[in-house]
């Protein structure tokens, strides 16, 4: 993961904002620093990722708070947050043999999901086969030479669809 995804995940713009000496008021709201004014218009937005002077404009994450408030770009930013609230993430990217490696155990796991799905589905299609032969079984083992001896009842499940089998039909069951 890139540095600033790792900084943006982990800091809030109210950490950011305590961290550098501005209060926040009852409404998330402060007097913004880029501009002049009496009245509180930076507002930290709920989700707490994010803020906005309705101001003047300016708005964004943890990173363009600070590359605003010290006129530093996105680099020295992401520096600046890592060191200031003690965080120790690096920014290395992993290499091409790393990458090939993540990417072939990757492919494994998708593999063996696979072929556990199509075992899965061999051995339901094996079982719904049974539960028809056995149904048929027992329809015809109902029946005498006088009619049907005993009302035999079965109840087979097939794709999320209930059917009650007797010997006197099929209907379907809600």
């Amino acid at each position: 993961m890139r540095l600033a995804e790792q900084l943006k995940d982990v800091l809030t713009v109210q950490e950011v904002i305590l961290k550098y000496g501005f209060e926040l008021n009852y409404r998330n709201a402060m007097c913004c620093p880029f501009h002049n004014e009496k009245t509180a218009s930076l507002i930290v937005h709920k989700n707490n990722k994010s803020w906005k002077c309705y101001g003047c404009g300016e708005g964004g994450t943890v990173i363009d708070f600070v590359m605003k408030l010290y006129n530093i770009n996105f680099g020295q930013a992401c520096i600046r947050l890592n060191s200031d609230f003690n965080l120790g993430f690096t920014d290395e990217r992993p290499n091409q043999a790393e990458i090939r490696r993540r990417r072939a155990q990757d492919f494994r796991k998708r593999q063996q999901d696979k072929r556990v799905r199509q075992e899965y589905d061999s051995l339901a299609e094996e079982h719904r086969r049974l539960l028809w032969t056995l149904s048929n079984m027992a329809l015809t083992n109902g029946r005498t030479s006088r009619g049907v001896r005993g009302l035999k009842l079965l109840i087979i499940t097939t794709n999320n669809r209930t059917t009650r089998r007797t010997s006197r039909g099929v209907r379907g069951v809600k």
